[in-house]
């Protein structure tokens, strides 16, 4: 794996220089931290066998880029998923009270203290509007806190965006398809859940 991690690292000494105030909240039994090692987001969808968060191809010099529904091709071994399918997360407060996650491209993220983070295409607030990545800023766009839809479990997760309050959702679309975020839509254990995402540990 690339230095991402060593990267992240050092943009959290860095903060002064964009002013940005970054953090790692203590987890809490209810709703637990993304974690700080790299990681895949398998979806809960029905549709397609075995989907992933997927970075897409990269446009405007490696910095931007969709965010489409993906495909596990390492036969169900997440810890080997490829650069495109695996992300980290850090802390920050994109405005006084609020605090989210930066969710960042392991793939389209190059040179020093350059990430791009998972956003809605054009600070969009309003349903259906495309995920996509885009240069870290710590703006509001950029901030998503995790629900935990069922305590039975942990390990699934929604993403909620703080700007626009709504979370990502595949809408069972075919590969290569982009994700787009939309209202919460709270489904019983054992459902198929386009809204759910499983973090599962990346070692490569």
């Amino acid at each position: 794996m690339r230095s991402i991690l060593k990267r992240l690292g050092v943009l959290a000494t860095a903060t002064a220089t964009i002013g940005v105030a970054m953090s790692c909240p203590a987890a809490s039994a209810a709703e637990p931290d993304l974690p700080l090692y790299p990681f895949s987001l398998g979806s809960g969808a029905a549709n397609p066998l075995a989907p992933q968060m997927q970075a897409g191809p990269d446009i405007f010099g490696n910095l931007h880029a969709k965010v489409v529904v993906g495909v596990d091709s390492t036969i169900g071994n997440h810890h080997d998923a490829p650069p495109n399918q695996t992300f980290v997360a850090f802390g920050f407060s994109p405005a006084p009270g609020k605090f989210g996650y930066a969710i960042c491209s392991d793939s389209v993220s190059t040179g020093f203290l350059r990430f791009s983070c998972l956003d809605v295409e054009g600070d969009s607030t309003t349903p259906y509007a495309r995920i996509v990545l885009r240069p870290f800023d710590a703006t509001v766009s950029q901030a998503w806190t995790v629900l935990t839809p069922h305590h039975e479990t942990p390990r699934v997760k929604a993403l909620r965006n703080i700007g626009s309050g709504l979370v990502i959702d595949t809408l069972n679309q075919d590969a290569g398809k982009s994700l787009v975020q939309r209202s919460y839509v709270d489904r019983p254990i054992g459902v198929p859940n386009s809204q759910a995402w499983y973090v599962d540990r990346v070692d490569n």
